[in-house]
């Protein structure tokens, strides 16, 4: 019971943070791109939408590989199988977020402080 527990806390809690992250990095493109306000809420109602449709289409999806197969395991299948796409559409399509210089420095500032910290 425990580790179920646990491991339905860690799901709700690697979810949360999978949309926080990327709401927050969406939003920063819009604003670094100066596109119009109304469009960031117009983007997020066709990303809920688009949400609802894909949850609808997948359980369909993996209703029919069972039904078809008849293997409990093919939604599985079909999870990695839209995995590998994906991720084949988004490293040929995608550019690369390099960031800015003063980022790595930041980021480096701190943990050389944390470093320091730790020392004392």
């Amino acid at each position: 019971f425990w580790l179920l527990l646990v491991g339905r806390l860690l799901s709700g809690m690697s979810v949360m943070i999978l949309y926080n992250v990327f709401e927050a990095w969406m939003a920063t493109e819009h604003l670094n791109r100066a596109y119009a306000p109304a469009l960031l809420m117009q983007t997020y109602v066709h990303m809920t939408a688009g949400n609802s449709l894909n949850a609808i289409v997948a359980s369909l999806a993996a209703w029919g590989a069972v039904h078809t197969t008849g293997d409990i395991l093919a939604p599985f299948y079909l999870g990695i199988l839209a995995l590998v796409v994906s991720g084949c559409i988004i490293c040929f399509s995608w550019g690369e977020n390099h960031g800015r210089d003063e980022d790595s420095y930041e980021l480096h500032h701190f943990w050389e402080m944390v470093r320091n910290a730790l020392m004392v």
